[in-house]
């Protein structure tokens, strides 16, 4: 049983994973100054300097790119069954994923995510069962701030820890009227957690911290929920729950989108972790520039002690007269001079900039043009492409991660989806539509089954870049003047198209065997006719041999 001894217990667990992931936390915080663009802040505050601080968006702009690559491929997932016999099971998954997820408005989610993980290395997922969706209870997928996840130190994948924390600030009205035993008992809090540098200051006098606690025993996960030292629920409490656990998959409900791991972690680091120093030389070479020009631009001078100069009258634009005592020379006042800047610094500057796009993948060149100057549609695929295997290779990161995001999710509906569930199918021609009503009943064992049924997944990209459809339009353009789709060529477009290798491909020699199989019925069809056409005329031609014999003669 779960007791405020517990309770305490998991506090100070939660609180030594705090102080272990600060310097996490910190590096997150200072990323997102640099997003904002305000890393001279923190800059300005450890030096005390009064300098010009300029900032420039390539940063940013490296941030931006990835992203837009990265929303033009967002994942989507074809379920596969392992046995022939779950091959029905498996295709109607096919349909209601998509629907459990754009309930969830999961391209959002994975937009959210996809900024956090190009900005920090690595985004979170949070897979749950909501009680409280359409009053019986549904699949929640949502996006997690780092910020408000612990986990073990020094592990290199999540669910290996031994405790999972997420914490989150609650208004302390809506935690009375949710739970009653609560009125009076806050403001007690074990912990809290890290903040952004935000420009309106948040007020949590009036909130509680309420801390999801997730832990394994005997190879179950279970969930315990507080706030300060009151236990809000506590699945082993529970009979139901006791010796099952919260989740029959026995994992942590939360997914880690990692970019560029780091060895002993289960995080990464981002974009801005790769930019921030040549950024850095960029803002500072500009920022000498604009020194030197605020130099050059407002004429300073030299001037000796009792030169007879009334300098406040000088420095004063709006006197028409400055008077003085004595001669004025050179050798009592002298203009400071500065130099201009060096082309050096220009071409170092330029320099940085060229290694802040090569590092953050974002240098692309002129895609080549034909002698009429027209840009090849395929050549500009090619090259964007080339350009964006680094975002292939990220993309690959999040498709791993959504993979394991649809495992969890149909482990949900084989666990909680008791009652039937209306979902609206879309038919692969988008048009069609077919409701139906499914529960979990196929996706446990009973009876004379044995074992449940297990599934695979194919992940692909839901929808396509605008290069990508335009490489394949240019593709069935150039394989229908090659004369692919040409019943009397299928043989060897066939041996053409088992060597080739672009999207689509197999639909394509689908198509190619089903017109050669039209072809071939038809050259059939036609030899029939002609046989029968022969035969008929062979019969009339019988006929008219037969002599003509008049009544007369019989």
């Amino acid at each position: 049983m779960i007791t405020e001894v517990q309770i305490k217990s998991a506090a100070e667990t939660l609180r030594a994973y705090r102080q272990a992931k600060e310097p996490l936390d910190r590096r997150i915080i200072d990323e997102e100054d640099w997003w904002r663009l305000r890393h001279w802040d923190n800059y300005r505050n450890k030096t005390g300097k009064n300098e010009v601080m300029p900032t420039s968006a390539w940063t940013f702009n490296s941030v931006i790119n990835k992203h837009a690559d990265m929303m033009d491929v967002v994942p989507s997932a074809v379920v596969l069954p392992r046995e022939s016999r779950d091959k029905a099971e498996a295709e109607k998954l096919t349909g209601i994923l998509p629907v459990v997820l754009s309930r969830n408005d999961f391209e959002k989610v994975y937009s959210d995510n996809a900024w956090y993980k190009l900005k920090h290395g690595v985004s979170a997922y949070g897979v749950f069962w909501d009680n409280s969706i359409s009053g019986i209870g549904d699949i929640s997928i949502k996006n997690i701030d780092v910020l408000n996840i612990f986990w073990q130190p020094g592990i290199c994948d999540i669910q290996d820890s031994k405790n999972l924390f997420i914490v989150a600030l609650t208004d302390n009205d809506e935690l009375n009227e949710q739970y009653p035993e609560t009125v009076g008992n806050l403001g007690k809090s074990f912990a809290d957690v890290s903040e952004y540098h935000l420009n309106v200051a948040e007020d949590t006098s009036e909130k509680s911290l309420v801390v999801e606690w997730y832990y394994k025993k005997n190879g179950r996960v279970h969930l315990c929920k507080f706030v300060d030292d009151i236990i809000l629920f506590a699945s082993e409490n529970l009979p139901e729950y006791r010796d099952r656990g919260f989740y029959d998959h026995g994992l942590y409900p939360v997914v880690l989108d990692v970019m560029y791991p780091e060895a002993g972690t289960c995080y990464g680091f981002g974009v801005i972790s790769v930019c921030r120093d040549p950024q850095m030389y960029i803002d500072r070479l500009d920022g000498a520039v604009l020194e030197n020009l605020k130099w050059q631009t407002r004429p300073r001078w030299f001037a000796k002690k009792n030169c007879g100069i009334n300098t406040d009258d000088y420095s004063d634009l709006d006197r028409d007269i400055v008077w003085v005592e004595g001669d004025i020379s050179d050798e009592r006042l002298r203009q400071i001079t500065t130099a201009d800047v060096s082309e050096l610094v220009f071409r170092w500057k330029e320099s940085k900039i060229n290694e802040l796009k090569e590092t953050s993948s974002i240098l692309i060149r002129p895609p080549p043009r034909t002698t009429s100057g027209a840009t090849s549609g395929l050549a500009r695929s090619t090259l964007q492409e080339a350009g964006n295997k680094t975002v292939r290779d990220i993309t690959s990161g999040s498709y791993r991660a959504f993979s394991h995001i649809v495992t969890m999710a149909i482990e949900l509906i084989r666990q909680f989806y008791s009652e039937g569930r209306t979902f609206r199918i879309i038919g692969s021609d988008g048009m069609t539509q077919e409701y139906i009503t499914y529960d979990n009943s196929a996706l446990i064992c009973g009876g004379d089954c044995l074992t449940e049924p297990v599934f695979d997944l194919d992940i692909s990209a839901e929808k396509r870049s605008p290069y990508s459809r335009a490489t394949a339009n240019e593709t069935a353009m150039e394989l229908y003047k090659l004369g692919f789709f040409d019943p009397e060529n299928a043989q060897k477009a066939m041996i053409a198209l088992d060597i080739m290798d672009f999207d689509g491909v197999d639909e394509v020699k689908r198509r190619v065997q089903n017109g050669n199989t039209l072809k071939n019925e038809l050259d059939a069809l036609n030899k029939t006719v002609a046989d029968l056409r022969a035969a008929i005329d062979e019969l009339i031609r019988q006929r008219d041999a037969v002599p003509y014999v008049t009544e007369a003669q019989i």
